[in-house]
């Protein structure tokens, strides 16, 4: 609305009390009484104007400025109607095509609103969008007011569950209530339907007038085309300016010893500049600027600086001299920048148009919910509403998928039910459900497998709960072959429940974990023989879904990865081999390398401790458990202390009480898990 008002673009006059100036109207680099809207009342006269999507505006505009005789008709086809900024429908399209036609009309606008499914089959009718200038409290004090005098029936209760991230005013209506016939009461009774009575009268030169579409437009086009001009005259004059200095000043440098010469033997500056004047043939300005110049311009670098930028001061001389004699250059100037201003700033039509011979849209939907989410290790699955929790956080339901000693929950998540599962198979496939479609289960059920609730094409490897697809997330897999992808989440946002691909796998080879990642993190890849290396996550290039990713480590013959883990801060590191030797490490103290390397030995062969059977990271709190060959549960009590050099986790493996067992993994528990059993026992580890 100011840009370029310092340029003599508009006309000032005194304010009210002649103390200051102020402009007479603003340059206005867009229509702002149609972007905008306006409303002002006079003597007599006033005027409503509602406000318009810039970029449906832009695109009228351009189509005027490009064939000044272009008919409403056409405008009207590029431009749908007011776009309100808070949604919202209008109600039948006549009293558009009025207002742009005469400059008068009556708008009809109505709310948005669905219908949700409530606790024990009640419908909820749930109001999400209001019409334009309508005041929230004001229809929620009418809707109660109407309920208290009998003249509404079917509503049971009315809350306001409007937040920053919108309107949201909830009726819950009887069971037998007809949420249709109580809206269209509601249209008629409150706010809920309101009318925007459009006046598009504007002072054109002074003068009020009332403008059709085309003429508002075409009243901000010859503004702008005043503006355009007195701005190119602005710049010109100071580019002709310049030029004419660097002119002198490039004489000055070309005769820098009579320059010199002049000013030595002058007494006074005034004396200089008019020995200067009548020696070099230049004028008083250009002598200033001569008398004015710093030493350090007489090198020939500066010299030549001041020519260069001369060059540059002719070319823009030109380009303002052809825009103040040709209109159509100035028309595609407006154009331009019009449309680098609806690009920044425009978005998508938020006002919805209907027809008003049709039935009014009334869709069902459902209200977004916190839902818990378990997970167990053999793969069953129960979604829970947060509010079935009670104060346990889960607990209760949790436990209840444990009802087999051998099987434990690894994974719990508090989302939403918007939110979506992803599952990864270890043969390189995603899959998809949107958490609200997961079966739910009771606290004391015992939850479905996934396999029976996704059309899975393979055993699963990892699944993650995801809101938002953002580019600067990523999705991070390791397969056995040591092989590592990344790839942004982004590219997994219109995941099918049938799979995708997530990732190619090579024949013999398959995904073992699937992280997501922040973009900056770092990776710890550790493989059977007790080699774990440790690399930055951006060491990975982004690829696409498809590709099958670049080496990790560096494997020998017959070796093979078994975890990647993403440490949190302030981690330790945990392995444990399938003869019970178990080591901890601070993350940080694992030496940082480049991707693609052998790692360091994490367990050393020469302990005999057997194959590493998994990796993870620990903080305290966490509930890790082991798994023998027989199938077995066996809780490992991890004690956190400051002792050991410098209070760092203890390095030397330790060799934990098997009773002859061989374990084949280990995994972190939702839940502490106690002893199994008269032969179960409690491994203690101390880090």
């Amino acid at each position: 609305m100011l840009r370029d008002i310092e340029k003599d673009t508009v006309d000032f006059q005194s304010n009210f009390d002649g103390r200051l100036s102020e402009p007479t109207v603003l340059p206005a680099a867009f229509p702002q009484l149609l972007v905008s809207g306006t409303d002002g009342i006079a003597v007599g006269m006033a005027t409503k104007m509602p406000p318009h999507n810039i970029r449906e505006i832009a695109a009228a505009t351009a189509q005027l400025l490009a064939r000044p005789n272009t008919s409403t008709n056409k405008l009207l086809e590029l431009i749908e109607g007011p776009d309100f900024p808070t949604g919202g429908y209008i109600w039948g399209r006549q009293g558009i095509e009025e207002a742009y036609r005469t400059g008068r009309g009556r708008i009809v606008m109505r709310a948005r609103a669905h219908v949700e499914q409530g606790a024990y089959g009640k419908p909820s009718l749930v109001v999400t969008e209001l019409p334009y200038q309508v005041s929230k409290q004001r229809v929620i004090e009418s809707i109660a007011e109407l309920v208290r005098k009998g003249k509404l029936d079917g509503i049971t209760d009315l809350r306001d569950e409007s937040d920053r991230d919108g309107v949201r005013i909830v009726l819950e209506l009887k069971r037998d209530a007809n949420p249709r016939k109580l809206l269209e009461r509601l249209f008629l009774k409150t706010q809920l339907q309101y009318t925007f009575g459009v006046i598009a009268l504007a002072l054109v030169d002074g003068v009020p007038r009332q403008l059709n579409l085309k003429e508002t437009l075409q009243v901000w086009i010859d503004h702008r085309l005043a503006v355009i001009v007195r701005r190119a005259r602005f710049n010109l004059e100071k580019a002709e300016e310049r030029a004419h200095v660097l002119e002198g000043l490039l004489v000055a440098l070309d005769r820098i010893d009579e320059v010199v010469q002049i000013i030595r033997s002058s007494r006074t500056p005034e004396t200089a500049a008019k020995n200067l004047r009548s020696t070099l043939k230049i004028t008083a300005k250009q002598a200033a600027a001569i008398l004015a110049m710093r030493l350090s311009q007489l090198t020939n670098l500066e010299g030549r600086k001041l020519r260069e930028e001369l060059d540059q001061l002719k070319k823009r001389i030109k380009t303002l001299q052809a825009l103040l004699t040709d209109e159509k250059r100035r028309r595609d100037l407006i154009r331009r920048e019009l449309d680098t201003i609806a690009e920044r700033f425009g978005d998508a039509r938020r006002t919805e148009i209907l027809s008003d011979e049709g039935r009014f849209p009334l869709p069902s939907g459902s209200a977004e919910q916190e839902v818990h989410v378990f997970l167990t290790h053999h793969g069953y699955l129960k979604a829970l509403p947060a509010r079935s929790a009670n104060n346990d956080g889960g607990l209760a339901a949790a436990e209840s998928l444990e009802s087999e000693s051998e099987d434990f929950v690894t994974r719990t998540w508090l989302c939403k039910s918007d939110d979506q599962l992803l599952a990864f198979t270890v043969d390189g496939q995603v899959h998809a459900i949107r958490v609200a479609d997961l079966p739910q289960g009771t606290r004391s059920s015992r939850g479905r497998r996934l396999v029976d609730i996704l059309e899975l094409s393979a055993r699963p490897c990892d699944l993650h709960i995801v809101r938002d697809f953002p580019e600067d997330r990523f999705v991070v897999m390791a397969t056995r072959n040591g092989r590592v992808k990344r790839s942004s989440l982004a590219e997994y946002r219109n995941v099918r429940s049938g799979g995708i691909i997530a990732g190619g796998v090579e024949d013999g080879d398959e995904v073992i974990a699937v992280q997501i990642t922040g973009g900056n993190d770092q990776l710890v890849l550790a493989a059977q023989s007790g080699q774990v290396i440790r690399f930055e996550e951006s060491a990975v290039r982004a690829m696409g879904r498809s590709a099958s990713g670049v080496k990790g480590i560096d494997l020998p013959a017959g070796d093979r990865a078994v975890s990647l883990v993403v440490p949190r801060r302030n981690a330790t590191l945990l392995g444990i081999s399938a003869e019970g030797y178990a080591r901890t490490l601070a993350s940080d103290e694992l030496r940082l390398q480049s991707r693609g390397g052998k790692g360091v030995s994490f367990l050393p062969a020469r302990l005999k401790a057997g194959h590493l059977v998994g990796l993870l990271d620990v903080l305290p709190g966490d509930n890790i458990v082991a798994l023998t060959q027989s199938g077995d549960v066996v809780p490992v009590d991890i004690q956190h202390h400051d002792g050991g050099e410098n209070g760092r986790p203890a390095r030397k493996p330790v060799l934990l009480p098997l009773r002859g067992r061989k374990l084949t993994s280990i995994a972190r528990a939702s839940i502490r898990r106690k002893a199994a059993g008269a032969g179960g026992v409690q491994m203690s580890l101390q880090i």
